[in-house]
């Protein structure tokens, strides 16, 4: 069997009555169209082993905190700021595929996942995101700047660095290897600005989700009510939402109630 252009990769840092019920959607709404990978650390996997889940990749501290990456795997911590160093193992251990799409357990398709799937071909972009990537020259007050660091030789005029949330987006697997081949020669920081500004001293391509969605379906699939860092609310139930991170907040959602990133 041919392997899927595209990998979905799903990142909890727990296993709750949110994690896997998502896990589940994503396999309902992608299945035969895109790969489905479980990503947890090491100590997630055993609690994934004794919930009877085989299938999710598993990475200890070692595949994860290469030496090689410098500044950047110094804290040997996913957060804050390094949930790439995840997606840059889940590269090497499925280096098959054009595409990855990542995806943080507080992520909710209350519609139905199968939304990626549709719009997944309609961009060639190498990094999609959910919201506006912010030129640092226009947000020089974003709390995680002061952990950039790019290599003297690479300076960027700071109209060139960026910044957006990516607690969804997808990644070219030629982006991933820039950014692998970037955190070797010294770059390190927070993936909210490492990712984008690699993409773009590499000329790559970043394109909205919502800008697939509005050429494709003429219609947007997030909104600004319903997707932020700190909280949402519903507008519509086929949105994307985040950060929703229990059951009890969806329920919240559906009736009407904002919720908090603090669940």
């Amino acid at each position: 069997m041919a392997t899927a252009r595209s990998c979905v990769v799903l990142l909890s840092h727990r296993l709750c009555d949110a994690t896997l019920p998502r896990l589940d959607s994503l396999r309902d709404g992608l299945a035969g169209r895109m790969d489905i990978v479980l990503a947890l650390t090491e100590p997630l996997g055993r609690a994934a082993a004794a919930c009877g889940i085989v299938e999710a990749l598993v990475f200890g501290r070692d595949d994860l905190y290469l030496p090689a990456y410098g500044a950047k795997a110094a804290s040997r911590r996913i957060l804050p700021g390094n949930p790439d160093l995840v997606l840059l193992a889940v590269r090497r251990a499925r280096p098959d595929h054009a595409r990855y799409w990542y995806i943080e357990f507080d992520v909710w398709f209350p519609g139905g996942a199968g939304v990626l799937a549709e719009l997944d071909p309609r961009s060639e972009a190498d990094l999609v995101v959910p919201l506006r990537a912010h030129p640092r020259s226009s947000s020089p007050k974003w709390h995680h700047w002061p952990s950039l660091r790019i290599p003297p030789a690479e300076a960027m005029a700071e109209e060139a660095q960026h910044h957006t949330l990516l607690c969804l987006h997808r990644a070219s697997g030629r982006l991933l290897d820039a950014a692998d081949a970037a955190y070797r020669r010294g770059w390190a920081g927070h993936f909210e600005a490492t990712l984008p500004s690699i993409a773009v001293a590499s000329g790559f391509t970043i394109e909205r989700l919502n800008e697939i969605a509005r050429a494709h379906r003429g219609a947007p699939v997030i909104d600004a009510r319903g997707f932020r860092s700190n909280g949402c609310e519903m507008a519509e139930p086929g949105l994307i939402y985040h950060p929703v991170k229990t059951a009890a907040a969806e329920d919240d959602l559906r009736a009407g109630r904002s919720v908090s990133k603090k669940g």
